[in-house]
């Protein structure tokens, strides 16, 4: 029954939720006590409050139920009106020494807390309920009641009013700051969620710094690495496997890439088609950026003769390296990304795409950056298509 209640209840926005609780516990506070007040009206044969008090409660229960509708400023309006209207009768009754003039502050605070709404309904409310206020204050501050009941039962009033009605702005208050915190600590969630979304788009750094700079991030940087790295057999091997399982495999296959590149903390920068890029020494200074991407892929090309063992394929990976010069930048507004650009990255990608399945090739200039760290061996004299004849090298 409760889960076709929630079925039926039309949603709420997360901004509206407090007003909606905050309607709720003070209308369910609010009925109960009419009902109360019915009994005691009666007992003492004060005219016209028993009967109201019975208008009251209906009134209470259909304000409950429209708020449940979440027509929140519908509900309002019904609660106002009984308040309002109630407690003028209630004071020219009973006199200003009841007290039920207090509940209009009800009303004063109810429409200020709402999470939204327009400010002249908000004004409105409130202003409203002031105003009786004032008028209960000029008019009959003084008055004598209509019906002449004695101190004692009058002060017993007084004190029963003030006391409901600090309970109720307590309730308010109450039901205010746990939704407020509830929506705080669901927003905290979001933007934790948010941010790591954004912190796997981009490097940290860059994250902080699109949050924090209007104009357009771009760096350029005098050493940094490029690695490119291509699954040398991949066009035929998508011919013979099914969608599903060819995005299943590249998935896997490009989650243990990422494993590695964090491993030796080298900035992935993107993927295109079954083609890995990755840089070293970008977006902060590494010193032995060319060392770090030699290292990520012999550790790569481990990664898929595991890979390939363990999921019954014969996959394998040609891996180039450059060092040099490059810009990098967030590009786009949609979608946007952290890219590189220059001759370093356009010839990485040469040293890949000419280079031997399951070894790395480098250029002089990666060779000159490692020294002695790793063995070389020169495959001499190659024509890199937009570069001309390069010298190149394997690790060996």
């Amino acid at each position: 029954m409760q889960l076709l209640r929630n079925r039926n209840r039309p949603p709420v926005a997360n901004a509206d939720e407090r007003y909606y609780q905050i309607c709720r516990a003070g209308f369910s506070f609010a009925l109960i006590q009419h009902i109360l007040f019915i009994g005691i009206f009666y007992a003492l044969s004060v005219p016209l409050l028993p009967q109201y008090n019975i208008l009251s409660a209906i009134l209470f229960v259909v304000a409950l139920v429209v708020n449940e509708k979440r027509h929140f400023h519908a509900a309002m309006a019904i609660a106002f009106v009984e308040i309002a209207v109630h407690q003028i009768l209630a004071t020219i009754i009973l006199g200003w020494e009841s007290g039920f003039h207090l509940y209009l502050l009800f009303c004063v605070m109810l429409p200020l807390l709402t999470s939204r709404g327009h400010i002249l309904w908000k004004i409105g409310i409130a202003g409203t309920s002031l105003a009786v206020i004032f008028y209960l204050v000029i008019v009959y501050r003084t008055a004598i009641p209509v019906m002449n009941l004695s101190p004692g039962i009058i002060g017993v009033f007084a004190v029963v009013n003030q006391i409901s009605t600090v309970l109720i702005l307590i309730v308010i208050a109450y039901v205010f700051n746990a939704t407020v915190l509830s929506y705080e600590e669901s927003l905290a969630s979001e933007f934790q969620y948010a941010n790591s979304l954004l912190l796997n788009i981009l490097p940290e750094s860059i994250a902080k710094r699109l949050g924090t700079e209007s104009g357009s991030i771009a760096d350029r940087f005098s050493e940094t690495s490029v690695l490119f790295a291509d699954i040398a057999n991949f066009t035929s091997f998508a011919e013979s496997t099914s969608p599903d399982r060819l995005v299943q495999l590249l998935d896997h296959l490009f989650v243990r890439f990422d494993n590695c590149t964090d491993l030796f903390q080298c900035e992935k920068i993107k993927t295109i088609g079954d083609a890995y890029m990755v840089a070293s020494g970008i977006p902060e200074h590494v010193e032995n950026h060319a060392e770090q991407l030699i290292r990520l892929g012999f550790q790569m090309l481990n990664e898929l003769e595991l890979f390939n063992h363990e999921e019954g394929v014969a996959l394998s990976l040609r891996v180039g390296i450059h060092s040099g010069p490059a810009v990098a930048g967030v590009i786009g507004r949609k979608k946007f990304s952290y890219d590189l650009w220059g001759d370093t990255v356009n010839t990485a990608s040469r040293m890949e795409s000419s280079g031997v399945e399951g070894a790395i090739q480098v250029t002089q200039a990666v060779k000159d950056r490692v020294g002695e760290l790793f063995q070389f061996e020169s495959r001499g004299t190659i024509e890199i298509k937009g570069k001309g004849p390069i010298e190149t090298f394997l690790v060996t």
